[in-house]
């Protein structure tokens, strides 16, 4: 489940694990090291739809993060505020980045790098 605020109010909103990817390869190939997870809305969600977040580490050691969304107004709440929920979306992924932007800044400390 996810629990969603705004306006000051709380709403809940019912999902699942769709899938998995633990990137683990065996050999070395040319395809990246993916990790991540997608999750697909139930009824008891306001909106119909995926959302899946995957990391993949490449032959180059860059590192990749992606992001990908799709949905449709399930709720009367959110059809009305479509609008809304739109940029509470486009709000999220933006700090979705943010968030993985800090965590791959940060130094390891020596004892996890060891």
């Amino acid at each position: 489940a996810m629990l969603v605020r705004a306006w000051g109010l709380w709403w809940w909103n019912a999902c699942r694990i769709v899938w998995t990817v633990d990137g683990h390869r065996p050999g070395e190939g040319s395809e990246p090291v993916r990790f991540g997870f997608a999750y697909g809305t139930l009824p008891a969600h306001v909106e119909r739809g995926e959302e899946r977040f995957v990391v993949e580490w490449h032959g180059d050691d860059t590192v990749w993060y992606d992001l990908h969304a799709f949905s449709r107004p399930r709720a009367l709440s959110a059809r009305l505020g479509y609008p809304f929920a739109r940029r509470l979306q486009a709000r999220f992924r933006a700090e979705s980045l943010e968030a993985m932007r800090r965590a791959v800044a940060r130094p390891v400390p020596e004892e996890e790098s060891a």
